[in-house]
């Protein structure tokens, strides 16, 4: 990725997505702060990786530990605070 291409953009977005399978590119992304849609994606949203990680089909290095706010929601009712 440089200031110039974009290459998340190869995939994920709205030409192309349909063809290769990868998740299109949120809407979201082609508004700027105050909210203007625009036909290209956002400056502020240009760089994928300050949000997203690169995926692959791996084995994860730790395991996965995060619960949902809901889930301890339920475990807090049950036992009180925590």
């Amino acid at each position: 990725m440089t200031t110039n291409t974009n290459r998340c953009l190869q995939c994920h977005g709205v030409e192309s997505y349909r063809t290769t399978g990868a998740p299109r590119i949120s809407p979201t992304h082609f508004m700027d702060s105050d909210g203007k849609v625009s036909g290209n994606v956002a400056p502020r949203r240009y760089f994928c990786l300050q949000c997203h990680v690169p995926q692959s089909d791996t084995a994860p290095i730790i395991d996965n530990t995060f619960t949902p706010l809901a889930r301890l929601r339920e475990i807090r009712g049950h036992y009180g605070k925590f």
